[in-house]
């Protein structure tokens, strides 16, 4: 090989590297992703390949103050005190959509994931239920619906009599 061939080669190997390294920390939509709240709102970020790096993917500027954030997949939920609970879908990290809003006037102050509902926790000691089954489309749902019937309490058996006294 001649020089000009081999600084060619080398700078196509260089090319093929640098964009491989380039690619690896490109977000992806649809990938895992992490949020943290900041005052004012919150941030978006995507978990890239290797699970140790994150990249910012957007950040939602938000009025109030955020008690806590649940991620659900692509999901976003955020306690967002008297501004209630608000539902992102993040499928496109960059680009997140407000899905829904409850409860706005009540201070939630938490969110839980409990089977296929989201609790909303009021900071009067009461809680909301949101029917998450289709996370595109969610809605109220009382806690029976969330969390599943309860058993019909069955009568105890008499009680048997006392043995007479001797």
């Amino acid at each position: 090989m001649t020089g000009t061939s081999m600084k060619w080669l080398a700078a196509l190997v260089l090319l093929m590297v640098f964009s491989r390294a380039l690619s690896a920390q490109t977000p992806k939509p649809g990938g895992p992703i992490e949020v943290v709240i900041f005052e004012g709102g919150i941030k978006i970020f995507v978990v890239l390949g290797d699970g140790t790096s994150r990249s910012l993917a957007s950040t939602l500027e938000l009025e109030g103050k955020i008690h806590e954030v649940l991620v659900d997949g692509a999901m976003i939920y955020a306690a967002r005190g008297i501004q209630g609970l608000t539902v992102f879908d993040a499928s496109n990290p960059a680009s997140p959509v407000e899905v829904a809003t409850f409860e706005k006037g009540s201070n939630i102050v938490g969110v839980k994931k409990t089977g296929g509902a989201v609790m909303a926790v009021i900071s009067a000691y009461e809680a909301v239920f949101i029917d998450v089954s289709d996370p595109a489309a969610p809605k109220l749902a009382g806690a029976e619906a969330a969390l599943g019937k309860m058993p019909e309490p069955q009568p105890s058996a008499p009680a048997a009599a006392a043995p007479a006294a001797l």
